[in-house]
């Protein structure tokens, strides 16, 4: 068992050390870009969030005033004398 650490231990010093830090640049630039990404998705989630609430009181509004004016039309049409 010792000699097959020996050996291992050998074949490892044979590799050759790689530079890493161009690696690890890459890496630090890629994370500030996902975090600037991730704080725009949470903006632009919160604007949606926004857009969909205004676009909820507008259906709300709409659906209001339709029925206020199909009430006229029925109104209306009920107090035509050629409708009895």
């Amino acid at each position: 068992m010792s000699g097959l650490i020996t050996k291992n231990s050998a074949r490892l010093g044979k590799i050759k050390k790689a530079d890493t830090s161009v690696l690890l640049d890459r890496i630090a630039k890629l994370e500030g870009i996902v975090q600037t990404q991730s704080t725009q998705l949470q903006e632009m989630k919160a604007d949606i969030s926004e857009v969909y609430d205004e676009i909820s009181e507008v259906e709300e509004s709409m659906t209001s005033w339709s029925e206020k004016e199909f009430t006229k039309l029925y109104d209306v049409l009920n107090d035509n004398p050629l409708g009895r």
